[in-house]
């Protein structure tokens, strides 16, 4: 697998910023999306059935798109 680049963060503000997914992220971004299934499902259908392994192979699959010019996907992330 090819290491996407190094890219930001990008400061939105003193608090927040725009910053590629990390494998690291999978744990927390799982959670966040599971806390808000039934809210993220009614306009996103892939939250619905969304797993762990799911979650981990978005990311990966982000940093694949990153690699080839053929996407970006960013967290925004607010304090640590």
């Amino acid at each position: 697998m090819t290491l996407s680049p190094p890219l930001g963060p990008f400061w939105i503000d003193e608090r927040r910023c725009l910053r590629l997914l990390e494998e690291a992220d999978e744990e927390e971004l799982y959670r966040v999306v599971d806390e808000n299934r039934e809210y993220l499902a009614r306009w996103m259908p892939w939250a619905a059935n969304q797993t762990q392994d799911g979650t981990l192979v978005f990311i990966r699959v982000s940093h694949r798109q990153l690699d080839e010019n053929q996407g970006l996907q960013v967290a925004i992330v607010e304090g640590d």
